[in-house]
């Protein structure tokens, strides 16, 4: 509050013991999302989110099926001794004559061409649900980035000193008929690129591709990290 719009780079220092909890619903849907799904403005410039102490406090906890931060092709977004705990994507399944729903793609940020990096910080409980079949002919959609979803035209510059802990993609089932679909990425799923890793810890991420039941189960890849491009 109190800031006046501008081009400009942005810094907001957040304070110790702060928390902010966000209910599915409460915002507008994304253009990246399908269904009763939220998420909080989206990141067109250079932003930088930090706490105020040398161990982060400041937490975005999420309630329901929210993603905390769409990183536009424009933005450039540095987190900073945060934690991003709880936020989840799981579209809604869209019924005849809707398109078909789209994938589960980057519980806590999705890189839509932005760039991002992130230093003494913990992505925990993050979670993205590809959606199942429900009828005959229907496809199921898969579960990419439980944590992290970057397209790619996306950069990673840095992680450094971060925490990926139980973080989970799973893809949709199918029915018996259809198949099922893959989960990939249990913390990350990058198209783009990742130039620096330094004291990444990636514990308890895990990928679950759908059942198939009588058709062909999905593909699980990358528990941890699935990424095209590591430099």
């Amino acid at each position: 509050t109190d800031c006046a719009a501008g081009s400009g780079a942005d810094t907001l220092t957040l304070t110790l013991t702060t928390n902010f909890d966000a209910t599915g619903g409460a915002f507008a849907g994304s253009s990246n999302l399908s269904g009763s799904q939220a998420y909080y403005p989206d990141i067109t410039s250079d932003i930088t989110i930090n706490e105020a102490s040398a161990v982060y406090n400041f937490v975005f906890s999420a309630v329901g099926n929210v993603r905390i931060f769409n990183v536009m092709a424009t933005g450039d977004l540095s987190l900073e001794g945060v934690g991003i705990l709880g936020s989840t994507v799981n579209p809604a399944r869209n019924t005849f004559p809707d398109p078909p729903t789209e994938p589960a793609r980057g519980g806590a940020i999705y890189l839509d061409d932005g760039t991002l990096s992130i230093t003494d910080s913990t992505l925990s409980s993050n979670g993205a649900t590809g959606s199942a079949v429900t009828v005959y002919g229907d496809v199921a959609q898969p579960g990419q980035g439980g944590a992290i979803y970057g397209t790619a035209n996306s950069t990673i510059t840095s992680l450094t000193n971060v925490n990926f802990l139980d973080n989970v993609v799973r893809g949709g089932n199918g029915d018996g008929l259809d198949p099922a679909e893959e989960a990939a990425g249990g913390a990350i799923y990058i198209l783009g690129s990742i130039a620096v890793m330094n004291n990444v810890t990636l514990n308890r991420n895990i990928a679950t591709g759908g059942s198939g039941d009588f058709a062909a189960d999905g593909q699980a890849r990358g528990g941890g990290i699935y990424a095209q491009t590591i430099t």
